[in-house]
């Protein structure tokens, strides 16, 4: 069973078809700043989930 984190099912999530029309338009972040924490989609879902969820930032993981 895949970790609710590796899950891109959850409501609310852009389906795959949404993400690769998403993707592109996302800058390319390598060599500059601080590295990712992770993947580009990943965070796109969480910052997503805090918007429609109204959790403070300090809750999110």
């Amino acid at each position: 069973m895949a970790s609710r984190r590796d899950d891109h099912n959850v409501r609310g999530d852009p389906a795959d078809g949404q993400w690769q029309v998403l993707e592109p338009l996302l800058p390319d972040t390598a060599g500059r700043g601080r590295p990712a924490g992770g993947p580009k989609r990943q965070s796109i879902n969480g910052s997503g989930r805090r918007v429609r969820t109204g959790a403070p930032w300090r809750d999110v993981p």
